[in-house]
């Protein structure tokens, strides 16, 4: 992983220098990683822990955590959901470059994880009854509180586990939003080597002996001998991934170390259903597919794309899985081709940046 990370940067590099893609690619109301050193923890994360969480009543009662970044002149809103294990305040750079962008922004904490309600006793246990509970929730959280506040055009951006489950939900009746941008959707889990029906069949297996709430086979709780930001294989820029690592310390509550096989289950039950289903969608989907991911699937991706009635689809060369987690010239192009695709599915066309 270390090898290829080196030659990705260094390729990048070479880019940069004889096509001028630093520049091009570069986002005005962006962070660049050096000065993320010095202000995530000083400014970016505070901001967003000084605005006060909210909740409400999810399926079955479950309590989702919440927060609205509202300004004066904002052009529209981004709802933002996150992907598995995240939160709300590990996506602090991205709220801010949003609300740089000029953009009200609405996130949320899918349940069991992040500030949301727990479903086990174990609150490291990434558990979900049903992937159908996340789509319930977003669509509570859009219709019952963002829609009545958000007068102007809105939008989603969906990463991982948020864009499966953002797909569900626009792939049910309504138009939500004006369009919708993912990273890396979580259509197929890569599998490692094992073959699909194998995997299934190990899955199946330990639901029918009872074993839905428990950890799979190898995952436990949280050890910090095992939380090794060098050794990530989400993304490229060791700044961002140490930033991941010490909020799991600061913040100890926000940890999900290890996915249940009802999870997993679910996942790849609801992640065929997504992929079948994907002619259903109208809404104008940028999907931007990360080249070097050992986590979620391309081909499914791919599929998807094709099936969906107005979707295009975007490969983030060299990216790793937490594309809007990467190094910056990969990151910060794939925030640009988000908001250029939101600006073009705009009532209104007028762009304004705020400065950083």
């Amino acid at each position: 992983m270390k090898v290829y990370a080196a030659a990705s940067k260094l390729s990048l590099s070479i880019g940069c220098m004889f096509l001028g893609l630093c520049l091009a690619a570069r986002a005005v109301f962006a962070v660049d990683e050096p000065s993320l050193g010095r202000r995530y923890f000083t400014e970016l994360v505070p901001f967003v822990q000084k605005e006060v969480t909210s909740t409400f009543r999810g399926k079955d009662g479950v309590p989702i955590a919440y927060r609205m970044f509202r300004h004066v002149g904002a052009k529209g809103g981004i709802v933002i959901v996150h992907g598995y294990s995240e939160s709300t305040l590990k996506n602090a750079e991205l709220i801010h470059d949003l609300i740089m962008a000029n953009y009200n922004v609405y996130s949320l904490d899918l349940r069991g994880m992040g500030e949301s309600g727990r479903l086990l006793a174990n609150p490291q246990i990434g558990h979900v009854a049903a992937f159908s509970d996340y789509v319930d929730d977003l669509r509570s959280f859009v219709t019952s509180i963002v829609k009545p506040v958000e007068s102007g055009d809105l939008f989603l951006i969906g990463h991982s586990t948020g864009g499966l489950a953002s797909a569900l939900l626009l792939e049910q009746p309504g138009d939500l939003f004006q369009a919708v941008a993912w990273s890396a959707p979580m259509f197929g889990i890569q599998s490692r080597g094992v073959p699909y029906w194998l995997a299934y069949a190990g899955i199946w297996t330990a639901i029918k002996l009872g074993l839905a709430e428990h950890y799979v086979l190898g995952r436990g709780d949280y050890d910090a001998k095992e939380d090794r930001p060098e050794k990530s294989y989400v993304t490229h820029s060791l700044l961002r991934a140490q930033n991941a690592s010490e909020l799991y310390k600061q913040v100890p509550q926000l940890r999900i170390w290890g996915t249940s096989y009802g999870w997993v289950y679910n996942a790849l039950i609801f992640s065929q259903q997504a992929v079948a289903h994907a002619a259903d969608v109208t809404t104008p989907i940028l999907l931007l597919q990360a080249e070097a991911d050992v986590v979620v699937s391309s081909a499914p991706q791919q599929s998807f794309c094709a099936r969906a009635k107005n979707c295009r689809l975007i490969v983030a060369t060299g990216a790793m899985h937490e594309i809007l987690n990467e190094s910056d010239p990969i990151r910060d192009l794939a925030l640009r081709q988000m908001l250029e695709f939101f600006a073009a599915h705009a009532k209104t066309t007028t762009v304004t940046v705020k400065q950083p």
